[in-house]
């Protein structure tokens, strides 16, 4: 205001002077007068210069941000936060006599109806004043109360201390779309996320390789990527979220696309193709992965992904499998050690309907009965459920039934009988057992006709847990020469 007033009434004040008066009397009253009305009719309400009173008045010559909050005008300065409900009429003060630990601001951003503020305080070093960031403050309460987010806590480091100061906040908040974004550029701490309106957050980089750089323990600062002066969100775009970061080595543009639409999952449990699908081009690929599972294409996007909202007994989906244009699907919970049950799906992976009738029995809580895997022989399913054992259907994975690998010993202490993979083969199934391969030899109607065990032992070379098979046809010319079965083994004991 100071330098506007200025610059105002130096201009009136040259116009006047180039007037061609010779009376000195006259010239010194119309100088005044031009001093006069050049000052603007609101400055006459003049902000206090006196910090004497500071519930009534401005704290600090210097505003680092200004935003509007539940009707008022918020100021977050270096003596703390003012706002005014008045037009600037009155403007109170919480500081850290009154709420807040630290009274020099750096940031603050309003969202749905919560109040936050990067806060920061000083300490002498070597006889040198030393800025020190204080971490994250917010209020629900028009600061009533303040709340200092305890990053410690989640095992979020380098927030608080030398060059971590809070510079900037933003966030996105659309209560239809249940989208509560928020965004923190901590300089040398880098940047922060949350999805739930700060109740939990994450850092966020730009590569996997800056994950790497910065969690770096012999890595005393991070790069100049990864100092974070400011941020802002855009949401023009309809379908995504985009973040823009300006950091001391450029500005980067992170965007968020909806779980639904990509390919959601960083750990893959399974892969499956379209069974009917002929166009290689255009085959559907379905991809298990531990937080729900994802249709696409053999040729890549565009992804589709789905999750319990769509009818899916969990979102770790632990097996999938295509057959005859119906999907099964075998879902575990998040930690993925218990099952939550088997679904289908007959529109190709868009929706899903538990099986009751299987889940009610071997899918109950608490249980190691997670299935593995899915296989066919001509018409036949059949399912690998740990525990639970080896099961059969005739009807497309609508019901299943049990079958004992080993029936001479059906109790749980008999380890055959617990089944971690399976393979087809003509008429022979082969399943993986915590004592190693099984075949199973089928008559024409599915029988068990015979079995042949292979045990595999558990010492430092070997372990007898089979989760993965697979078998390798070797041909001369158009004639099968022989066959080679691989299988994966997970040892069960320490000497495994």
């Amino acid at each position: 205001m100071t330098s506007k007033q200025h610059f105002t009434s130096h201009s009136y004040q040259i116009l006047c002077t180039n007037k061609s008066l010779q009376n000195s009397l006259l010239k010194y009253l119309l100088v005044t007068l031009c001093l006069l009305f050049a000052v603007p009719a609101s400055s006459f309400a003049v902000v206090a210069s006196s910090f004497e009173a500071p519930d009534t008045v401005l704290a600090a010559n210097t505003g680092i941000e200004i935003i509007k909050h539940a009707g008022g005008v918020w100021v977050a300065s270096g003596a703390g936060v003012n706002f005014t409900f008045d037009n600037g009429q009155t403007w109170l003060l919480y500081d850290s006599g009154n709420g807040l630990t630290s009274d020099n601001l750096s940031a603050i951003f309003s969202q749905n109806n919560r109040l936050w503020v990067g806060a920061n305080y000083t300490e002498l070093v070597n006889n040198s004043p030393v800025s020190l960031a204080d971490g994250l403050f917010y209020t629900d309460n028009l600061g009533d109360s303040w709340i200092k987010y305890d990053f410690n806590a989640i095992g979020i480091d380098k927030i608080y201390g030398v060059s971590r100061q809070i510079f900037d906040i933003t966030g996105h908040y659309d209560a239809g779309q249940n989208d509560d974004w928020l965004f923190v550029s901590a300089f040398a701490g880098a940047m922060l996320a949350s999805r739930d309106g700060g109740n939990s957050w994450r850092r966020v980089y730009p590569t996997f390789n800056d994950s790497i750089a910065y969690n770096d323990p012999l890595q005393t600062q991070p790069s100049l990527r990864l100092r974070y002066f400011s941020c802002v969100t855009d949401t023009s775009h309809g379908d995504s979220l985009n973040l823009f970061a300006g950091t001391a080595e450029g500005i980067f543009q992170y965007v968020y696309i909806p779980p639904a639409e990509k390919l959601f999952t960083k750990t893959v449990n399974q892969i499956a193709f379209c069974d009917d699908c002929s166009d290689s081009a255009g085959s559907y690929i379905f991809i298990a992965g531990n937080t729900g599972l994802t249709k696409g294409l053999k040729s890549g996007k565009p992804f589709e992904s789905r999750f319990t909202s769509d009818g899916l007994p969990g979102n770790n989906v632990t097996a999938v499998m295509d057959f005859r244009g119906r999907v099964l699907v075998g879902t575990a919970n998040a930690a993925g050690t218990s099952s939550t049950g088997l679904a289908y799906s007959d529109d190709r992976g868009d929706s899903f309907i538990p099986i009751n009738s299987f889940n009610s029995t071997y899918a109950a809580g608490g249980n190691s009965n997670r299935i593995w895997g899915f296989d066919n022989i001509g018409e036949r399913l059949y399912l690998a459920a740990e525990s639970a054992g080896l099961f059969e259907s005739n009807d497309s994975g609508l019901s299943w039934a049990r079958i004992f690998v080993d029936s001479t010993n059906i109790t749980p202490a008999n380890r055959r009988n617990a089944v971690f993979s399976l393979e087809g083969v003509g008429d022979t199934l082969r399943v993986g057992t915590d004592s190693g391969l099984v075949q199973l030899f089928l008559d024409p109607a599915g029988l068990i006709d015979s079995t042949r065990p292979y045990v595999f032992g558990e010492d430092a070379t070997t372990a007898g847990r089979v989760t993965r098979i697979r078998t390798q046809n070797f041909f001369t010319g158009a004639i099968l020469d022989s066959s080679a079965i691989w299988t994966v083994n997970q040892r069960i004991t320490v000497a495994g």
